[in-house]
């Protein structure tokens, strides 16, 4: 499991990369959020990073978030 002590701040770059015209850039992002999406509590850390009210996060990385979740439930959801 990753360190959640650092989860939000890896999050917004990843969020930023991934909405950079640069392909490079979003390259890296899409790379970084798949390398966090193998942890087990990925969906847990998106919504913590939806409904968390720090200003610091920008509006359109919280969007980012919130599609990232949706998509998650959409590809990876097990009901049991």
């Amino acid at each position: 499991m990753i360190s959640n002590q650092n989860i939000p701040a890896r999050l917004t770059e990843a969020f930023i990369h991934c909405g950079s015209p640069v392909t490079e850039e979003r390259k890296a992002g899409e790379t970084q959020l798949g390398n966090l999406a193998t942890d087990r509590g990925y969906p847990l850390y998106l919504l913590e990073y939806i409904a968390n009210q720090d200003p610091n996060i920008l509006p359109q990385c919280r969007l980012r978030a919130a599609i990232e979740f949706k998509r998650w439930v959409n590809s990876d959801w097990v009901a049991v």
